[in-house]
């Protein structure tokens, strides 16, 4: 069975890369992997999943409507993003 997972977090958008220093990433780039490598450990139960991600969180809409996820996954705080945008 294949499942596609839209994976929308501030860690993959440009302005949150830009603004930290690789240190500071390490965190969430872990993270981030470990979440892929439980996502394809699951092909031994017959689910293949497909990870989109994307830190365009203006967007999300068309990304929801373009690449027709079953999943969502949504990190609600966007720090960097918020900060530009209302200081």
């Amino acid at each position: 069975m294949k499942i596609k997972v839209l994976f929308l977090d501030d860690i993959f958008s440009d302005l949150f890369r830009q603004t930290l220093d690789q240190e500071q990433l390490v965190f969430d780039d872990t993270w981030s992997a470990s979440l892929e490598r439980e996502f394809s450990r699951t092909r031994d139960i017959g689910a293949d999943f497909e990870i989109v991600k994307s830190g365009d969180i203006e967007n999300w809409q068309q990304l929801i409507e373009k690449e027709r996820p079953d999943i969502v996954l949504l990190d609600l705080y966007w720090h960097e993003h918020a900060r530009k945008k209302v200081g």
